[in-house]
């Protein structure tokens, strides 16, 4: 094919570059896979299909691509939660220490109050059930 220029090192063939722009490929990525394989654009494409998952080198972003962070996608803080005051004190009218029922509302995620009261019955020989709740536990960081 008349397309060899990248073979000799020079820039490659501008109409290959065009073919394999029209199949969607990037100017860089096309670029790459005819100076790998020579100029040949059947070659370019299967050389392109198959290495689809290479990372792509710093210098050559894909377009409309963002560079992923180490700690996954960026998400809002989770707000922090709170034991629902009436499931509290629903609870603590069934005779139940106030931090029991704390820990149980925080513990179910204020589900309701019979979960919570499940979770009370379920701990209750817990040495700490009725200790009072530092800062870090009332707001369910713990």
């Amino acid at each position: 094919e008349p397309a060899s220029s990248a073979a000799s090192g020079g820039a490659v063939n501008e109409e290959a570059l065009s073919t394999l722009a029209a199949m969607g490929f990037t100017p860089k990525q096309a670029e790459k896979a005819l100076k790998a394989c020579d100029g040949n654009v059947e070659r370019a494409v299967d050389w392109l299909f198959s290495h689809a998952d290479d990372p792509m080198e710093e210098d050559e972003p894909q377009q409309g691509a963002t560079k992923p962070t180490p700690a996954g996608p960026q998400q809002a803080p989770t707000p922090a939660l709170t034991a629902d005051p009436a499931l509290v004190a629903q609870l603590a009218s069934m005779g139940f220490s106030e931090a029991a029922c704390t820990r149980a509302a925080l513990a179910v995620k204020n589900a309701g109050p019979e979960a919570a009261m499940e979770w009370v019955l379920t701990h209750m020989e817990d040495p700490d059930i009725n200790a009072p709740l530092g800062m870090e536990e009332a707001v369910g960081m713990r």
